[in-house]
């Protein structure tokens, strides 16, 4: 006798993962799909992420139209008697679940559908009393993308820290009080890096060079690791990743996440079209992706920061189907950016589901005097 557990293949593979991970008591597993989602590798992602042996699965594709073709499937297979049956029928066109529930509830089964974004199961046949259960199982960063058939570049380089947690709290402290002049040395830091970049991948940046770069390194309370010189790394966190590893460090300790569930400065790459995220997490099985923003304009350019990085989130949103939360961190404070670029924005990013987190809300936040971040 075996258990064999039978899933639908669509497009969100996330149900059928999140069941296979959930139950334990499974021989072998049976993928019912289609050539369109073969042409998507859908049933391989699912396999990938699943955390089961490849060989335990059997693939079957099949007309999404026809019932008596699902059956036709069905029927060719060696199942035996005294096989057992659970089905997921959260997947698959109407058609398919139509077929499979006719095929499967004549013989010795258990039918389940999984609610889109929520953390439970129902048992739909045969009939119970208690037809709802919890699901346990959350899924890790790295278990997410590839279930969305994306890779993950620079596994190796995840949640490096450039300062301590510590450190890193007080430098965001001493950003959201800096003076005009401050914020002119950090402008000159970035301009230096982009003039410089090639060059200081293989040298560091001697900090005599520039009169002024010593005072606002003391003033900042910033020391390099090797006397008098930045290294490339360093200069990065002085233009701005300091901020992505704030972000990470207040969501870790916020929502208690190992490292599994959370990434800081990941590459991805989905059908040759690479990015990187800031800080994404994964949290009750949604995956939250953080842009974090030290501004919201650049004067230089003349352009509206916030918005690309709207225009960013929404087509990430496209990339990581229907779980996905995007956020907008920001250390400008309500009523000091320009009151129509943080009005339009505001209302742009409302519209498309995109949760902006102002400098005020993280003050608050590290202060311990408003924890809510409007993550869910």
């Amino acid at each position: 006798m075996s258990t064999i557990l039978v899933s639908l293949v669509s497009d969100q593979t996330l149900p059928n993962i999140f069941f296979i991970r959930e139950l334990d008591n499974v021989d072998f597993y049976l993928l019912l799909t289609t050539p369109q989602m073969e042409e998507k590798n859908k049933s391989d992602s699912i396999i990938a992420a699943s955390g089961k042996e490849k060989k335990l699965f059997t693939i079957i594709t099949v007309k999404e139209t026809s019932m008596t073709e699902i059956s036709a499937a069905l029927d060719m297979l060696d199942f035996k008697d005294s096989d057992q049956f659970i089905v997921n029928l959260t997947g698959g066109t109407k058609i398919m679940s139509i077929a499979v529930y006719n095929y499967f509830r004549n013989k010795s089964s258990e039918i389940y559908y999984l609610p889109i974004g929520k953390n439970e199961y129902h048992k739909i046949f045969p009939e119970v009393k208690k037809k709802e259960h919890d699901l346990k199982y959350r899924i890790s960063v790295q278990d997410y993308m590839t279930a969305c058939n994306v890779d993950i570049l620079n596994p190796n380089d995840l949640n490096q820290l450039v300062r301590p947690v510590v450190y890193t709290k007080k430098f965001f402290d001493f950003f959201c009080t800096a003076t005009t002049l401050d914020l002119r040395d950090i402008s000159t830091i970035r301009d230096i890096m982009n003039k410089k970049k090639k060059k200081l991948k293989k040298h560091p940046l001697p900090i005599e060079e520039y009169e002024w770069l010593g005072p606002f390194l003391e003033r900042a309370s910033f020391v390099p690791l090797a006397k008098g010189v930045l290294s490339l790394s360093e200069i990065r966190y002085l233009c701005g990743e300091w901020f992505e590893e704030f972000v990470y460090n207040l969501i870790k300790k916020e929502h208690s996440l190992d490292d599994c569930f959370i990434a800081k400065g990941i590459q991805i790459r989905r059908k040759d079209v690479q990015n990187e995220l800031d800080v994404v997490f994964t949290l009750q099985n949604n995956l939250h992706t953080i842009e974090c923003k030290t501004g919201l304009y650049d004067s230089s350019a003349q352009r509206n920061i916030l918005d690309e990085t709207i225009y960013k989130a929404q087509a990430l949103r496209r990339e990581f189907t229907l779980f996905v939360r995007s956020h907008i961190f920001t250390t400008v404070k309500h009523g000091s950016a320009r009151t129509m670029i943080r009005e339009h924005s505001e209302r742009r990013s409302k519209l498309f589901g995109i949760n902006l987190v102002e400098g005020g809300v993280l003050q608050d936040a590290v202060e311990r005097r408003n924890a809510v971040l409007a993550i869910k």
